[in-house]
């Protein structure tokens, strides 16, 4: 009794996972919805093949059909594949029927192994196509000059999508005048600025190398007086160097404030 109920709960999972196989959806879409009448949308499809098969299971090829409002097939789109598992993007042609069209997919699989092909056709979802309107982003009306999505006037189609003027340019900047020199600084404050910058990164400079060589001298003194006194002196003009290059730095942020120059 106990062999009869394993072998029938063998089968009863094997068929479960073989129906499941064999009747699952092949294909799931997303599309963007609603739109605008006479607008687009793009179906973002993922395909996988659910067929029985040990060998060479893949899919050939996806058909989508779009039926519009009155179950009028308008157009079809193919995507091919070859392969098990695939993700693809189509973008539809023009909606050009207000209400809902239905997508249908037609999946064509195939198995290398069992030398066949299956197709199987499913319902994968929908597009609302609304009304046209100003503002839709889609000339679809007889009095539109135009439509740039928005019912804003002063951007070149105006709040009724009548072309109106260009709107204004951007304003060209003026050149900078003052001293002949490659760096055309504007005025005396941007001089005095960009030298004040200029000598706080030269002391910088100048005194992270004397740092540095006082260093050397103090650890090669090897007790030496003289040895010992030029490091010093030489970390003492550093700190002097380093002193006179934050003033400047200081005196750098002090005129950006004071003349409101900006860099």
């Amino acid at each position: 009794m106990r062999k009869e109920l394993i072998f029938f709960f063998i089968v009863f999972v094997g068929i479960f996972f073989f129906s499941r196989e064999v009747l699952a959806q092949e294909v799931h879409c997303s599309f963007s919805s609603p739109v605008p009448l006479n607008g687009r949308t793009t179906a973002h499809c993922q395909a996988i093949a659910k067929h029985f098969c040990l060998i060479g299971k893949k899919i050939e090829k996806v058909d989508l059909f779009y039926d519009d409002p009155l179950g009028v097939a308008s157009f079809m789109q193919t995507f091919d594949c070859n392969r098990s598992s695939c993700e693809f993007d189509l973008p539809s042609e023009r909606l050009d029927k207000v209400g809902r069209w239905n997508i249908m997919a037609c999946v064509k699989e195939t198995c290398s192994f069992l030398a066949g092909s299956w197709t199987k056709c499913v319902n994968v979802g929908w597009v609302d196509v609304l009304p046209p309107r100003c503002g839709d982003g889609v000339i679809n009306q007889p009095g539109e000059e135009c439509d740039d999505g928005n019912n804003i006037s002063g951007d070149g189609c105006d709040a009724n999508c009548r072309l109106e003027g260009a709107p204004p340019g951007p304003t060209q900047p003026t050149q900078p005048t003052g001293y002949d020199n490659p760096l055309l600084w504007a005025d005396i404050p941007q001089f005095l600025l960009y030298a004040l910058r200029f000598i706080f990164n030269l002391l910088l400079g100048i005194s992270i190398l004397m740092i540095v060589v006082a260093g050397i001298f103090l650890a090669a003194s090897r007790g030496d007086p003289i040895r010992q006194a030029k490091g010093k002196r030489t970390l003492m003009f550093a700190a002097i160097g380093l002193s006179i290059a934050l003033l400047a730095q200081g005196l750098f942020m002090l005129f950006r404030i004071i003349f409101g120059v900006r860099f």
